[in-house]
Formats: C-alpha cells, sequence, structure tokens
C-alpha cells in the first residue's frame, strides 16, 4: 500500500503554474484602452468655434473624482495657463471639473485634464481643444484618455487575478471543509489508513488555506502600491507618504481597501483559532470559529464588490452591486471549494483499499455536487445580469471588454461540461469495482485549470473599461418621419448624443415636390426633469431642407423634438418625435443601462435563483431534514426578494411623470376633439378665456396662450385633473381619462 505522506509535487501547483505562463502571455499581447472615469461632455465642447470667450471651462466625467488627483488647466497656443489655477470639483456634483479663465483674446485653446476616480482608484488623462474667434487650423481632437499602456498598470490584471483567487479560495475553502469535507470524515472511522489520511488532508487544507491569506496579503499590498503610484502619477518607489495617504482618504477604493485589510486580519486571527495545527478534521470543537471565518470571509469579498465596475453604474448601483456581490459568492463556493478538493485529491486517490476510497470519495463528492450546483445557478444568473449592464448593446461586444467577456463565457463553457460528467457520469460509478475513480482526478484537475483560467480572464475584465463606455461612435443621425396637412416631414438629430448637434428638417408634398418659403418651428424638450425648453426657427436651404444648426443637448435621457410648418396657403402641419440621447464623446457612446430595465431583471434573477433552490432543496429532503430545510429556506428568500423588488419597480412606473404621449397628429387630433367637447364652452375656440360661459363665470377663465407656456406638461395634467380650488375648474378626474388628459394637454400647446 502506498503512504500518504510521500513527497509529490502538488497537482494544483502545477496548474496554477500553467495558468499564471498563459496569463504571462496573454497580457503581452494587449494594447491600448481608456480609463474608467472617462470623458463624458464639455462646455466649451470639444472643438467648439465660439464667438466669444466663455469664463471657465467645464468638464464632466462618468464617475465621481478623487479632488487631490484630479485637475484641468487651460493653455493657449504657446504652452501658457491661462485659467486662474482654482480647478476644483462642483461642491453639487462629483463628477463635473471647474477651472475659472482670465479674458482669453482670439484664438486656440488646449484644456489638458487628468482625474482619478473615487470607486476604483483608476487615473485617466486626456486633452481637447476649442477656438475663439477663429477656425480650427488642424483636425478634430478627441477628448478620452491617453493612448499610453492597455493597462492602469502593466501588472493590474495579474494583481487582481491573485486578490480574486486567493479571496475566493478562503471562502470556497472554508465553506468546503465545513459543508463537504468535516461532515463527510465525521462519520468514518479513525484508525489504520483513514486516520492517516485524516491527519495529512487537515495539514494540506490548513497550508492551502494559509497559502491564500498570505497571497490575498501580499497581492493586496501590492495593488495598493500600484494604485497609489498611478494615481499621484509617480515612481513606484516614491509612493510611499502623501500618495498612499491620499489614495486612503480620498477615494472609496481607498476605503474599502482599508476594511479589506482589517477583514483579512481578523480573518488570520479566526484561522489560527479555527484551525490548530494538532486538530483534525471532524473534531467539532472548531466549528464556531470556522463559522466566524466563513462570515469574515464573506464580509471581505464585499469589499471587492462595493468598488467593482457594479458600483459605478448610475441609476442601478445597488442593483448591480448585489448581482455582483452574489456572483463572487457563488464562484467562491464552487471554485474555491475546487480548489481545495483539488489540492485534496491526490491524497484520497492513494493509501486507501479500493472499497474505502469509493465509499469516502461517493460522498464527497454527492456533498459538493450539490453546493456546486446551487453555486453555479447563482453565478450564470447573476453573470448575465452584469454582462447586461457593462455591456447594453450587442455592438459592445466588440470592445477589449466585450471581446474578453466571450473569451471568459467560452472558457465557463468546457468547465460546467467537466462539473456534468463529474456529477452524471463519474460519480454513480464511485462505488463500483475498478479505475473509475481516476476520472474524478482527471476531470476535477481539468476544471480547475480552466477555472484559473477564467479568473485571469475575470482579472483582465476589471481592469478594462466596462463596454458600455467603450462602445463605436454613433454611425448616422437619428431619422424621424411624419405627416401631416399633406406633407411628408423627415426630421434628422445628429450626431445623436450628448454635446453640440443638428437639426435637419425635409418637407415635400403629397405629389413628391420639395417645399420651401415654409416657417419651420422647432423645439426640444428634456422630459426627465424640467430644464426648460429650446426653440428656433430653422434656416431654409433650399430644395425643402431646412437648418437647426447646433443646437446643445447637454443631459442623457428621453428628448422631444416638435415641428410646426407655418404655410401662408394652408393650415399649420406639425409632427413630434422622441428619442434617447445617450452620453458620448466624439470617440464613443457612454451608454446607461435603463433602471426600470435593471430592477426587473434583477428581480427575475433572484426569483430564479430562489425557484432552483426550493427545486434542489425539496429534492433533497425538504423540510424533514436540515440539509432540506436550510436550501429551502434560501429558495423562500430568494423568491420573496424578486416578488418585493419587482413589485415595487412596477408600482413606481404605473404613474408616469411626463407626458407619455408626443403631440403628434394622431394625439392632437384626440387633444382638440376632447378640448371642443369639453373646454371650449369657458375657454373659447383659441383659448382665450372668452368662451360663451366665460362671461359668467367668477373668476373668469384664464387665457391659455400666456398660462399654458409657463408650466410644464405634469403641472398643466393635475390642473386639468384635480381642477382648481376656488374657480370654476372642476376635476375631470371622473370624466376623462389619464390618457385623454394626456392627450389635451398636447393640444394647449398649440393654442400658443
Amino acid at each position: 500500500m502506498h503512504t500518504v505522506t510521500k513527497t509529490t509535487v502538488s497537482p494544483l501547483l502545477r496548474v496554477f503554474l500553467l495558468a499564471l505562463s498563459v496569463a504571462f502571455a496573454f497580457l503581452l499581447s494587449l494594447q491600448t484602452i481608456q480609463g474608467h472615469a472617462a470623458f463624458a461632455r464639455s462646455v466649451p465642447a470639444p472643438n467648439a468655434v465660439l464667438a466669444t470667450a466663455p469664463e471657465r471651462v467645464q468638464v464632466w466625467f462618468t464617475e465621481p473624482l478623487a479632488p487631490a488627483f484630479s485637475d484641468i488647466q487651460v493653455l493657449d497656443a504657446g504652452g501658457v495657463r491661462v485659467d486662474l489655477g482654482d480647478s476644483a470639483l462642483d461642491p453639487h456634483d462629483n463628477t463635473l471639473l471647474v477651472v475659472s479663465l482670465s479674458p482669453l483674446e482670439p484664438g486656440v485653446y488646449t484644456v489638458p485634464w487628468q482625474n482619478v476616480s473615487t470607486v476604483d482608484g483608476h487615473r485617466v488623462a486626456g486633452f481637447f481643444v476649442f477656438s475663439v474667434g477663429e477656425p480650427l487650423a488642424a483636425g478634430p481632437t478627441d477628448p478620452q484618455g491617453e493612448n499610453g499602456s492597455l493597462l492602469q498598470y502593466p501588472l493590474d490584471p495579474l494583481v487582481r487575478w491573485l486578490v480574486l483567487l486567493s479571496a475566493l479560495g478562503l471562502l470556497g475553502g472554508i465553506v468546503f471543509d465545513l459543508f463537504v469535507l468535516a461532515p463527510v470524515l465525521s462519520r468514518t472511522g479513525h484508525t489504520g489508513a483513514l486516520q492517516e489520511v485524516r491527519q495529512a488532508l487537515a495539514t494540506r487544507r490548513r497550508l492551502l488555506l494559509w497559502a491564500f491569506w498570505v497571497t490575498l496579503l501580499g497581492s493586496s499590498l501590492a495593488q495598493l502600491l500600484f494604485q497609489a503610484a498611478s494615481a499621484a502619477h509617480v515612481p513606484f518607489l516614491s509612493v510611499f507618504g502623501a500618495p498612499i495617504a491620499s489614495v486612503l482618504s480620498n477615494t472609496l477604493w481607498g476605503q474599502m481597501w482599508l476594511w479589506r485589510m482589517a477583514s483579512l486580519l481578523a480573518l488570520g486571527g479566526l484561522l489560527i483559532w479555527a484551525y490548530p495545527w494538532r486538530a483534525t478534521p471532524g473534531n467539532g470543537s472548531q466549528g464556531l470559529p470556522r463559522v466566524m471565518a466563513l462570515l469574515v470571509a464573506a464580509l471581505l469579498l464585499l469589499t471587492l464588490s462595493l468598488t467593482s465596475h457594479g458600483a459605478t453604474l448610475p441609476g442601478i448601483t445597488a442593483q448591480a452591486v448585489t448581482a455582483d456581490y452574489l456572483h463572487l459568492l457563488g464562484v467562491g463556493v464552487w471554485f474555491g471549494g475546487l480548489l481545495l478538493f483539488a489540492g485534496g485529491l491526490p491524497l484520497l486517490l492513494q493509501g486507501f483499499a479500493q472499497r474505502e476510497r469509493n465509499t469516502l470519495l461517493a460522498p464527497l463528492v454527492a456533498r459538493f455536487s450539490l453546493l456546486a450546483l446551487l453555486s453555479i445557478s447563482t453565478v450564470i444568473m447573476t453573470g448575465l445580469y452584469s454582462g447586461w449592464a457593462q455591456v447594453t448593446a450587442f455592438r459592445a461586444l466588440a470592445t477589449p471588454y466585450g471581446v474578453t467577456l466571450m473569451a471568459k463565457v467560452a472558457l465557463v463553457a468546457p468547465m460546467l461540461l467537466l462539473a456534468a460528467l463529474n456529477l452524471l457520469w463519474v460519480r454513480p460509478r464511485l462505488r463500483r469495482e475498478g479505475k473509475d475513480y481516476l476520472w474524478l482526478g482527471r476531470f476535477v484537475t481539468g476544471e480547475a485549470v480552466l477555472g484559473l483560467l477564467v479568473l485571469a480572464a475575470t482579472g483582465l475584465l476589471t481592469s478594462l473599461e466596462p463596454a458600455r463606455q467603450a462602445i463605436g461612435p454613433v454611425e448616422s443621425a437619428l431619422t424621424f418621419a411624419g405627416q401631416s396637412e399633406g406633407l411628408d416631414i423627415t426630421t434628422s438629430v445628429g450626431p445623436g448624443y450628448v454635446g453640440p448637434n443638428t437639426l435637419r428638417v425635409s418637407l415635400v408634398d403629397n405629389l413628391g415636390r420639395p417645399v420651401d418659403g415654409a416657417a419651420v418651428d422647432l423645439r426640444l424638450t428634456y422630459l426627465e426633469a424640467d430644464l426648460g425648453e429650446q426653440v428656433a426657427m430653422a434656416a431654409p436651404l433650399g430644395d425643402g431642407t431646412y437648418l437647426w444648426a447646433n443646437p446643445f443637448l447637454s443631459v442623457a435621457g428621453v428628448w422631444q423634438g416638435e415641428v410646426t410648418v407655418r404655410r401662408a396657403d394652408a393650415f399649420d402641419a406639425r409632427t413630434a418625435f422622441r428619442f434617447v440621447l445617450p452620453k458620448a464623446s466624439p470617440s464613443g457612446v457612454l451608454l446607461t443601462p435603463d433602471p426600470q430595465v435593471g430592477g426587473v431583471l434583477l428581480a427575475l434573477v433572484l426569483g430564479l435563483i430562489g425557484a432552483v433552490f426550493l427545486m434542489v432543496g425539496f429534492a433533497t429532503g425538504g423540510m424533514a431534514t436540515r440539509t432540506g430545510l436550510a436550501i429551502v429556506s434560501a429558495g423562500v428568500v430568494g423568491v420573496i426578494a424578486g416578488i418585493g423588488i419587482g413589485a415595487n419597480v412596477l408600482t413606481v412606473a404605473e404613474e408616469p411623470v411626463s407626458n407619455p404621449f408626443p403631440p403628434d397628429i394622431g394625439s392632437l387630433a384626440i387633444g382638440s376633439r376632447i378640448y371642443v367637447d369639453s373646454c371650449q364652452v369657458c375657454h373659447g375656440p383659441l383659448g382665450r378665456g372668452d368662451g360663451p360661459q366665460a362671461v359668467l363665470l367668477n373668476p373668469r377663465p384664464g387665457d391659455l396662450t400666456l398660462h399654458v407656456p409657463l408650466h410644464p406638461d405634469r403641472d398643466l395634467f393635475t390642473l386639468i385633473n384635480q381642477g382648481v380650488p376656488g374657480t370654476a375648474m372642476a376635476p375631470f378626474s371622473d370624466k376623462l381619462t389619464q390618457d385623454e388628459i394626456w392627450h389635451v394637454v398636447n393640444f394647449l400647446r398649440t393654442l400658443q
């Protein structure tokens, strides 16, 4: 019989070295990316040509900034600073940098900027230009980050990989020991070869957990040094002192790093208590400290989620962090436990008679397969959510982030296949005579290799700019077509992202002829907040084309455009359209996931995870066993959380905060009919308060042509729906539906 104390090179060590080699080879092939707090927009806009000099420069970014490391300057053509040196974050918006200017002469000016995201601690730099009183001689500039190294620092993905590997290994190792290894070994004997294996397993388990602990400590310290050097833009050996102190005190990343270190130190103390050198698996005296160690390891993972890409998502930050944290927990239980299983498997495959070996391996595989099944379902569903949140649009998969994500998914697929083979093919054969147990070692080793490579891809993903921020520029203008009063009205908005845009209107009559000589009024309104209106008369260009040059659409979200065509020989023609404006720069679109969709998807994810837990729980004994009860209870929590979040999102979404109908010809026709039937008798045919019943009322009806322009749509809706106390304007809530009232609001706008 082979002795279990024979010194061999661990298969896990060979796996680690192989994955490390692949990671280094991959890093050498990388080129360029941009940073995380990316340029969003500025005033003046990049490449703007201004008639008068501005008093200040304002630059918005996609993430909150650390003030100690963020700055903008303004240089003239000779490289001399013309700003007042007062660059600072806006006190009401921590994504906005502002600097004041001295009086500017005509010429071209350059605005170099640099920032550090307070969430992930990454430094980004870039520049743009604008001119005053003269055209730009050179081509347009790209205000996005500098085209240097692909990575924040060359070893960034490797350091992040080690942090993830060790943190997940600690959590999964403790879970594997508590819920798989210890229960199985506690039900076996304590003599002969089994006792020898128990002692060897205890030693190896302890060594692996401490190896993860030391790796996490070292990689976390290295990450702090690299982050400080990058943020302060100083050499690596010059970070000690103020740079490190500023990162720790001025950024959320630094504060979470401190919490990570506190958790790690507490975990170290608990490991000493929970895994003393003379204890053996199955000894219940260390149960309490091991449970405490598990809770601290879970808290440690939370510090990673709070500085993840999900923590920077506007509108769905809480949902994205929740999904990311559940994802880490699932990966930790599955892959972290797999590492401990793979590390101890050689000891279980030698030193036993075949009957003893199979008797021990069968329940180990059964218990770990149960944990893995629950974890994998959690990982898949939360991974889909996080992928949607960070990619948002299919064409964003062509970015470096998108390509890396697809590579990660391609590695996960065979990993799942090996896990399925272990569960469905190897496990039923473990109690048979023969050497089927050897396949268990091969499949587990292959699963571990793939898992290490998946984590390497994850380390790279967390170093890259999310796909939603690196998606390519909008390729064509937004185009809308409408018909009114015998005219085909085609309107285009380009380029269709935050910043200067151009509105072009084309008029064609019902015989296909261009219509010239009309007055074309244009109106733009932001629907998600009351920002007023932008109104202009389009300039005729001939051939039925009219142009509104350079309206500045400054805010991402839902906008409404209205076109009114006035002709001397025909009724006024009207059309309207709506469009979603993404944040963007001249080099890319900055997409923001829809908060309502994010809430519904998270509710669905939690509900599905809960359903899987319920099915597995009832299949393993339900309420009659401790294992089944625990799994069923977790499933109930997941289902209730999903229902609660979904109900909250849908309930909030029931009441529109803006008019849900654009004022197109259909809406205006409905509103006109209702106005004639219900309003004209008092307000008159033109809304001037001179209807047949007006003289009998005290106070008399107001002049709608004066009052309507002073109120947003929501206020007009409320006045019609609830009435006006102290006047003859009674509530219409029992006479008109909400939709009908919104149509009336649209018609009232035409009375101007």
